[in-house]
């Protein structure tokens, strides 16, 4: 899923979506650590990896060598940008 008309989603939509899935308010910023600081926890990293996968259309399953490197807002911004683009 894309930005809807096609186009992929700025960090700043990204940001905005990923907080309104995981009812984070306000809105935190790109270096917000997902563990540490927004207190999500196994289960939310798993539903994370699951919304980057639906966000950029994938269909394969995301590889869980990567579930480290995706620690702050901005990393999961990352890998959707590679996913979506197909580079990832």
């Amino acid at each position: 899923m894309t930005g809807g008309n096609g186009t992929r989603l700025t960090e700043t939509e990204f940001t905005e979506r990923f907080a309104a899935e995981f009812k984070i308010s306000p809105v935190p910023s790109g270096q917000s650590l997902l563990c540490e600081e927004l207190g999500l926890d196994s289960v939310d990293m798993v539903d994370l990896i699951l919304f980057l996968e639906d966000l950029a259309g994938l269909s394969v399953v995301i590889e869980p060598e990567v579930y480290p490197v995706i620690r702050s807002v901005h990393d999961a911004f990352l890998y959707y940008e590679d996913a979506a683009s197909g580079d990832g």
